[in-house]
């Protein structure tokens, strides 16, 4: 994930401690130059001189000006704009990108703002603080301030502040990988910024809408936001916006294959951080020229472009950008062949990603010091370094995994809570209405004495009517948490399902991979040894696509009938038996109602068949298999035999595949057996029910 994406955030920067009216900047000059003016007015001039004039496009002129302002306002004992002034000169280090000098100059106007009571100013200086710890990579630290600082603008109804809190806190969401929380928090961030008419947030919202885009794949909807994004940008004279875009933009035509114009964008970014003095920025840019020239096999010009962007984020202490050209230079060294150079490259790199504290940069130098040992002959090394990259790898996605589990739990946990409380609202509401019915009842009594049998009847009923009516509610209700929990319980297999097909198809892509690798470094030495692992690479790209057939068949909910596992599981032994040119004969139907299966039903039954398959295959020698598989309204059963060598079953050890086979059986609550002997093959049988749940849901 690209961390430039924090660039486009500079709209969190102090909102202005007042609102300036419409003026030029030739007015705000005069104003600040003419000594007979209230200093008042000529600070204020000074503040929205340098906000509107000089930030964003000269942050080395908005210095000057705002170190100007402070003296004078030092001078004349004005605590406001003396506080104000530190804030124009940390957001002038901002755009400069040296975040740990801006944290430092806020350290000393927060407490400044907050003595004087301005709380507007303590707010934006907060949000801001916020924003640096966020691109610093103290994620929990960012979210806490942020939190913060919306409160404190939500209090003073600034609109424009809350906007910028919330654009600010999906950055966060965003730069930690949760796409859907980034996109909700920037779309509500835009809207406002509309409704202000704000060309600057707007601009910004934009931008961050693109760079989500990016992150998804889809850089045509990416592009197409960037574009918008600088148009606003120009016309605002905002250098710095239209420099991060611009290198977002190409980074888009750059994947959408339009090189010459990804160069372009590149160039033009490049330029303008040289301009603005954005160090951080330049590296961005000057490894993104790298990137594109090394994937052009221009090897050269990319490892200079690597070394000098190296140079400059080691000059500026920006550990991410220099740990990503390190590797950017590594790479190539390796592609031109010079290993120990290489080696030399990425171990530089290796500790600098452990200091930028990102995990896909220590994956990567992990995996290039893994290529690197081996390239070199050293074995040993390279196995270490390979399981180091093997397990960053692991972590990646099984921190993936546990935030999907989280947002499902607490969807869960949400829709349970207010079913309870719906629930808890309903059985007041009947209790209430039974104790006035039994009021009325003896009012009636106290009045009616005459007709006491016939109102006590009335009362009676009445109080049966009220107890009935709460027992058919509170069922309805008990029915609905039940449902709940079904659904929890069925997306709680999907998600399993959807970590196996990580787990399943991981390790065959991982292995398309290397033998890519390998094709790629044999096809000049040895040919005959590249077209075999190509062939491999094919063999094992069908085996990828049959598996994620059936995985995606156990995930869709159209297919969760009793007739299309019955169609997929022929389906899928034809395949399988067909290819391995072996006699095959298949039995396959379903008899009765149509029964609605479960996910978990539907994946144990289609691996228990497809590995007695395989175990026939694979082992037993046989000339002909038969298949039976057949369900009804009830349940399953499931033949397979084989006419092959067989085997001695008391006296040979079980292997992996009949443990497994008994392990699913036992899953699906069914009766497994098994008869084998040597020379007369074998003959696997399971039977079993559906489960209840789902046994009483029959499709008509």
């Amino acid at each position: 994930m690209s961390r430039s994406v924090v660039w486009i955030l500079l709209v969190v920067i102090t909102l202005r401690a007042f609102t300036a009216e419409a003026q030029d900047l030739d007015s705000l000059r005069t104003v600040w130059h003419t000594a007979t003016l209230p200093d008042s007015a000529r600070y204020k001039a000074c503040y929205d001189l340098v906000w509107d004039g000089y930030l964003f496009s000269d942050p080395d002129s908005a210095l000057i000006l705002a170190e100007a302002l402070h003296r004078q306002a030092q001078s004349k004992g004005s605590t406001k704009f003396e506080a104000l002034s530190y804030d124009l000169k940390a957001a002038a280090w901002y755009v400069k990108g040296d975040m740990r000098k801006a944290l430092s100059i806020y350290a000393v106007s927060l407490p400044m703002h907050e003595r004087i009571g301005n709380y507007e100013s303590a707010a934006d200086v907060i949000g801001n603080m916020a924003s640096m710890h966020s691109f610093l990579g103290e994620h929990e630290q960012a979210l806490d301030l942020y939190d913060r600082a919306l409160r404190m603008h939500t209090g003073q109804a600034d609109t424009l502040g809350m906007a910028n809190d919330i654009n600010a806190i999906g950055r966060v969401h965003m730069v930690r990988g949760d796409h859907a929380r980034a996109i909700e928090h920037y779309t509500r961030s835009l809207r406002m910024q509309h409704a202000l008419g704000n060309d600057r947030g707007i601009a910004t919202g934009l931008g961050n809408l693109g760079s989500v885009h990016m992150l998804q794949g889809d850089f045509t909807a990416a592009r197409e936001r960037h574009e918008q994004a600088i148009e606003i940008a120009e016309r605002l004279g905002d250098k710095d916006q239209v420099a991060e875009n611009l290198a977002e933009l190409g980074t888009c035509h750059l994947e959408l294959g339009d090189t010459a114009s990804a160069r372009s964008c590149f160039t033009r970014s490049l330029r303008l951080c040289q301009e603005v003095g954005d160090q951080r920025g330049v590296v961005m840019v000057t490894n993104k020229l790298a990137d594109l020239h090394y994937g052009q096999q221009r090897h050269p010009e990319a490892l200079a472009l690597y070394r000098q962007a190296a140079a400059i984020a080691a000059r500026n202490e920006l550990p991410f950008g220099h740990a990503t050209a390190l590797i950017g230079a590594a790479t190539t060294l390796l592609a031109e062949g010079r290993a120990r150079e290489a080696l030399i490259e990425v171990t530089r790199a290796a500790m600098v990603a452990r200091d930028a504290e990102d995990i896909s940069l220590e994956r990567d130098a992990a995996e290039l010091l893994y290529r690197a040992h081996r390239a070199l002959g050293h074995m040993g090394e390279a196995l270490i370094h390979h399981e180091h990259y093997l397990l960053l790898r692991d972590s990646m996605m099984r921190e993936e995994n546990q935030r999907e589990s989280l947002r499902n739990q607490f969807a869960y946990d949400l829709e349970r809570q207010q079913l309870a409380d719906s629930l808890s609202r309903q059985t007041e509401r009947i209790a209430h209405a039974g104790e006035i019915a039994a009021q009325r009842s003896r009012n009636h009594l106290l009045f009616a004495a005459l007709l006491v049998v016939a109102l006590l009847t009335i009362g009676i009923w009445s109080r049966l009517r009220y107890i009935a009516q709460a027992n058919r509610t509170i069922k309805a209700a008990q029915a609905q948490v039940v449902e709940a929990e079904r659904k929890h319980e069925a997306e709680a297999v999907r998600t399993r399902i959807a970590r196996d097909i990580h787990d399943e198809l991981g390790a065959e892509l991982t292995k398309i991979n290397l033998f890519g690798r390998e094709a790629d470094r044999l096809i000049s030495e040895d040919p005959s040894g590249a077209s075999m692992a190509v062939a491999r690479m094919g063999e094992l790209s069908r085996q990828v696509s049959t598996s994620l057939r059936d995985l995606v068949h156990t995930m869709d909910p159209a297919a969760d009938k009793s007739s299309a596992l019955v169609a997929h599981a022929r389906e899928m032994c034809t395949r399988v038996l067909a290819e391995s040119g072996v006699q095959h004969e298949l039995d396959f139907r379903h008899m009765g109602a149509e029964q609605v299966i479960d996910a978990s039903t539907k994946r144990d039954l289609l691996l228990l068949v497809k590995e007695a398959i395989n175990n026939a295959l694979k082992h037993a020698q046989a000339r002909t298999v038969r298949v039976r598989f057949h369900t009804d309204e009830r349940g399953f059963s499931v033949e397979v035999q084989d006419d092959g060598r067989g085997f001695d079953a008391e006296t040979t050890a079980t292997g992996h595949g009949l443990r497994n086979m008994h392990q699913r059986a036992a899953a699906l609550g069914g009766a497994f057996t098994m008869r084998a002997a040597p020379d007369e093959g074998c003959h696997i049988a399971v039977t079993g029910q559906w489960p209840t749940a789902y046994y009483s849901r029959g499709i008509p």
